[in-house]
């Protein structure tokens, strides 16, 4: 049986958003030795595009490298990749257009990588760029960030699922780290 997504009712029901949850899932996972191909393709493609937008929204791309290449044995280009797939999977084009942008410039910048993860550097004015364009990125005509819905919208109809309450949330994560 796939690996299930463990939701809350109140997440469920759209009380709250899932992406935390998906994060609090995966990080538990992770810490607790499971792999990065031990997690079902679409959890973590929509993972690591949350993971990489919150990163960026938070501190630019700058962070995100920083802070990816010590994320449980993550590699960044890898968890870039997997952003890449989640922003296709939700329709998200000009987060995709920022994402291809951005690997366009890993690519072209390679013995940049370790100074752009410094966060003590000012950024290269095209980076800056690049996070001002995911800032801006695939919002609605109230400038809702169409992200976090369309991947709420997406983990609501994840199967195979377990819902819970809130109370047996870290218990339930738990005992599905351990095996």
């Amino acid at each position: 049986m796939p690996l299930p997504l463990i939701v809350t009712e109140d997440g469920l029901a759209g009380r709250e958003s899932l992406t935390p949850l998906l994060h609090y899932q995966v990080s538990t996972l992770l810490q607790a030795g499971f792999g990065w191909s031990a997690l079902p393709t679409g959890l973590r493609s929509l993972f690591c595009l949350c993971y990489y937008k919150g990163e960026v929204e938070n501190g630019g791309h700058g962070q995100f490298m920083s802070n990816a290449v010590g994320f449980h044995g993550g590699v960044p280009v890898r968890i870039l990749a997997w952003a890449a797939e989640g922003a296709r999977d939700l329709g998200l084009t000009e987060t995709g257009a920022v994402i291809a942008a951005f690997q366009e410039w890993i690519n072209a910048h390679p013995d940049d990588l370790v100074a752009l993860a410094d966060l003590d550097i000012d950024r290269p004015e095209d980076i800056k760029g690049l996070d001002q364009q995911l800032y801006q990125a695939d919002r609605d005509e109230n400038g809702t960030d169409l992200a976090e819905a369309r991947a709420d919208a997406k983990l609501r109809d994840w199967q195979p699922r377990i819902v819970v309450g809130q109370d047996e949330l870290s218990t339930r994560l738990r005992e599905q780290a351990q095996g």
